[in-house]
């Protein structure tokens, strides 16, 4: 599997010329989707019930975003973040996306664009879900980049991961795990625009 040419061009172009961010350079994506931040608040409402949409997976703390970017600029000093999101005026509000090497990606990409540019960046900071590991799958961990994830994502008691999610089988070995205690536990946290 692999991503089209067509796409991968595109990605590049807006890495280099509208993001500014140099091939030389090491290039970290950072996925982030609205429903994923608010995603703890998300309810389905059923006739007579609600029932919690999503939170079987976990939205990472800000721990995790100040852990994980500093074990990549441990690696690579000049490296640069690109924060790939469905609602960047929520990323552009995140104090902890707010420093002088992070970009949020502002312009409204089609799906399989953000995809690309994700595959095009040389290391991964995952928050949860898949379209971020697809990214990160087919770009960075094929080519030995860092990949880095949130080591709570899935909430193992939920009835939904119990004995069915295998975490060696969703995360590879060489992926780097970020570890417990950086999820969040709060509700309503990460609900936009509550900064």
């Amino acid at each position: 599997m692999q991503i089209k040419l067509r796409f991968k061009t595109e990605a590049r172009l807006i890495l280099s010329h509208v993001l500014k961010m140099p091939s030389n350079q090491h290039r970290v994506a950072i996925h982030i989707r609205e429903l994923h931040s608010a995603g703890e608040n998300n309810l389905i409402q059923l006739p007579d019930t609600v029932v919690p949409k999503h939170i079987y997976l976990r939205f990472p703390s800000p721990f995790f975003f100040e852990n994980a970017m500093a074990y990549i600029r441990d690696k690579h000093p000049s490296a640069t973040f690109a924060v790939l999101s469905d609602n960047p005026e929520w990323c552009e509000q995140q104090t902890y996306l707010q420093h002088a090497d992070v970009q949020v990606v502002s312009s409204k990409n089609a799906p399989i664009v953000d995809l690309a540019l994700i595959a095009e960046c040389d290391h991964v900071i995952l928050t949860r879900g898949t379209f971020g590991w697809w990214g990160a799958y087919l770009g960075a961990s094929m080519r030995g980049g860092i990949v880095v994830y949130n080591a709570a994502e899935f909430d193992m008691l939920d009835p939904v991961n119990a004995e069915h999610v295998v975490l060696s089988d969703f995360y590879p070995a060489h992926w780097i795990s970020i570890p417990i205690g950086t999820q969040l536990n709060m509700p309503n946290v990460y609900a936009p625009n509550t900064y």
